[in-house]
């Protein structure tokens, strides 16, 4: 559409300047002929044929008047092509602002195992239900992972499962990984201020009297006649259950007149003896002398020894089982794991069914044991 308007535009110019140019040149009344235009006609204007010779002064006028009127027609004919190209030449193009388009980095396509969820982690290679959860179970229990390293740090994800999977996850913006010893300094410069200031009215105050020793000072030899069970479990050998069974023999058989008498207990031997004699004690109790007669009458025979009481290896516990002959921690264990592993023993024979215990041992142990 400009491209017609500018034609036509010059169309119309042109028409109106040849029409001026036509109507000066036509004053007289006189059909113009065109002559042939010589070298000279460029600078002289237009000459016409048959016209008669005029006068030098009127000739110039009406040549300048022709050189005015071709200038003017010359100057609108430039003028409306001038116009005419600006109007038809096309306006720059305004590009229209596109924003740039939003630069997603490497780590958006990641996963973040410290927000994904357990689907989400799952589409993690090596991570399935299992291990998604006890992601998630990590986080719960330490907080962040600062680095994709500390993801080994979940249980069933090593060196070669996190080979596959590090080029998939990340950890998102996180804080620096807090110091170890930033918690402690900040407790210890908390801890310090109000110290440094009650430093001088501390000078001035007298030391906090000692605090009581948490269990009672023993002193050796124990007197195993008077001692108490907690007492007696000071002195080499004996346990809580030959504690008991020291005092048993106090209260039912008779008082200790000589620290061997303490063997006539059940479970202690010469071996137990030999450690401990050095810190027991009878204490000031002499042993009853027969009544004078004036017959000489025969030493009353010492009490019997009484049956000692047996263990039943179907209800003791760990400790007690030690007090066993021949019975020490493993073999303990082990009697404790037979036992519910597969119920309690049919006979006291039974027990030599548990690893390390064989006809040699049973023999010394069978007086010892009930079921």
């Amino acid at each position: 559409m400009a491209h017609q308007k500018l034609l036509m535009a010059m169309v119309g110019l042109f028409v109106l300047a040849a029409g001026g140019i036509f109507a000066l040149m036509n004053q007289s009344g006189e059909e113009l002929k065109w002559t042939e235009v010589d070298s000279s006609s460029l600078v002289a204007g237009l000459t016409f044929e048959g016209e008669e010779e005029a006068d030098p002064a009127e000739g110039a006028r009406e040549l300048t008047d022709q050189k005015r009127i071709a200038s003017a027609a010359q100057n609108s004919l430039s003028g409306a092509l001038s116009q005419g190209e600006k109007e038809s030449a096309p306006s720059p193009a305004v590009q229209p602002q596109v924003p740039p388009s939003p630069k997603v980095s490497a780590s958006q396509s990641k996963i973040n195992i410290n927000t994904a969820g357990s689907e989400d982690l799952r589409r993690i290679t090596g991570v399935g239900p299992v291990t998604a959860q006890r992601i998630l179970d990590w986080r719960a229990a330490n907080g962040l992972f600062y680095e994709i390293e500390d993801i080994k740090q979940v249980s069933g994800i090593g060196d070669a499962t996190f080979e596959k999977m590090k080029n998939e996850i990340t950890v998102g913006d996180v804080p620096p990984r807090p110091a170890p010893e930033a918690a402690e300094q900040e407790d210890a410069q908390v801890l310090k201020e109000p110290i440094a200031e009650k430093e001088p009215e501390k000078a001035s105050q007298p030391p906090p009297p000692p605090l009581p020793p948490s269990t009672p000072e023993v002193s050796f030899p124990i007197n195993i006649n008077t001692a108490d069970r907690e007492t007696l479990q000071h002195v080499t050998g004996i346990g809580l259950v030959i504690a008991q069974r020291i005092i048993d023999y106090r209260q039912d058989v008779s008082l200790f007149y000589y620290i061997e008498d303490i063997k006539n207990v059940n479970g202690i031997g010469d071996a137990t003896f030999e450690k401990m004699k050095g810190q027991i004690t009878v204490g000031d109790i002499v042993a009853p002398s027969p009544i004078p007669s004036p017959t000489p009458q025969p030493l009353p025979s010492p009490p019997p020894s009484p049956e000692p009481s047996k263990i039943n290896i179907n209800t003791a516990d760990y400790e007690e089982l030690q007090e066993i002959t021949g019975v020490g921690p493993v073999i303990a264990r082990r009697i404790v794991n037979y036992r519910e592993a597969n119920g309690p023993f049919q006979s006291s024979e039974d027990i030599k069914l548990v690893n390390g215990i064989g006809e040699a041992t049973f023999e010394k142990m069978k007086s010892e044991i009930t079921i």
